[in-house]
């Protein structure tokens, strides 16, 4: 008689054991894990925002403790994984700001002297990084502004601009910033005033004329070109309608030639409407014949202009009327 011969192996119940011990042993590595990499994101967000305010404060130093503009400005810069939001308000005494890093889904935050109102108001001075944003700072998501110029980029004509004090103006395609045309200016021999130019917008009633918001701040940026043969040029902001901030920015102006530069300058509405008149002009006197281009203007809210100038024809932005001759609305970007 021959006993069968008995194979040696796992059975089911065994199986399953060592199948809910690798189940679980891996849930243990992945919890480890992301724990790890939040504590790293967080860290990578902390040391982001520490170094925004120390370059911020820096600038301030050295620049009658007006804060940037924008944080490129500062030295500061995406990198990796992080972004930033960055909010300035120089029109304040003294001078906010408040900047926010983002690593991942992980943000922190902090600010000086930094006033914000909307659905709550407060003010922001947090020097050490705190988790969380600044108020009106998304997630690294950005939010939808306006470009109020109505003829921004100067693609299509010349509506809704002018030329100040009998400067002759035409739409040329020999320069442009972006695009493929600018606005040229030959300007006159004045006797009785410098101001001659470019109007980039006038009007008698800057919420009719423009859309803009009462007791609300605004910048202008424009880029220019000047050649060497002529005078410096300056954006220069006039009306009833509008306060402007003391001391003026550098930004406005520019000496540099042969080259395409950007101006900015900023202005606050006043409580009730009024005229609101905006100028890229000469520094100095004048003289007949000499020329200037002008290019892709903004009217954006907030003191800081865009990084980089949008309309309704640039990614994700749309005209609010005629292409090429309306305000234009989209993402913006810090």
């Amino acid at each position: 008689m021959q006993w069968a011969r008995r194979t040696s192996g796992f059975t089911i119940v065994e199986l399953l054991i060592v199948v809910v011990v690798i189940a679980i042993l891996a849930a243990i590595t992945i919890v480890a894990y992301n724990g790890i990499t939040q504590r790293a994101n967080a860290a990578a967000a902390q040391s982001g925002v520490e170094q925004a305010v120390k370059k911020v404060s820096t600038y301030a130093i050295t620049n009658g403790d007006l804060n940037p503009p924008d944080l490129t400005t500062a030295g500061v810069t995406s990198s990796g994984n992080t972004t930033y939001q960055y909010s300035v308000d120089n029109t304040s005494t003294p001078a906010g700001y408040c900047v926010t890093a983002f690593t991942n889904g992980i943000s922190y935050y902090a600010g000086s002297n930094y006033n914000y109102t909307g659905a709550s108001s407060g003010t922001v001075n947090q020097l050490t990084p705190i988790s969380g944003a600044c108020p009106g700072h998304t997630g690294g998501t950005p939010v939808n502004i306006t470009n109020y110029s109505k003829n921004p980029g100067i693609e299509v004509d010349v509506s809704n601009l002018n030329g100040a004090n009998s400067t002759t103006y035409v739409r040329d395609t020999s320069k442009a910033h972006s695009g493929s045309a600018s606005l040229l200016l030959t300007m006159p021999t004045q006797a009785t005033t410098y101001v001659v130019g470019a109007t980039l917008a006038t009007g008698s009633d800057y919420q009719a004329a423009f859309g803009l918001a009462p007791n609300t701040t605004y910048n202008v940026s424009a880029w220019v070109y000047v050649p060497s043969s002529t005078v410096d040029i300056s954006l220069l902001i006039q009306g009833s309608g509008k306060t402007l901030p003391n001391p003026l920015p550098a930004s406005r102006a520019t000496s540099v030639k042969n080259q395409w530069v950007r101006l900015d300058e900023y202005f606050t509405t006043t409580a009730t409407t009024g005229g609101l008149n905006i100028f890229a002009t000469n520094v100095t006197g004048t003289t007949s014949g000499m020329q200037f281009w002008v290019d892709d203007v903004m009217i954006t809210p907030g003191v800081s202009p865009q990084a980089s100038y949008a309309d309704g024809s640039s990614p994700g932005w749309s005209w609010n009327g005629l292409s090429g001759r309306s305000s234009s609305t989209g993402p913006s970007t810090f």
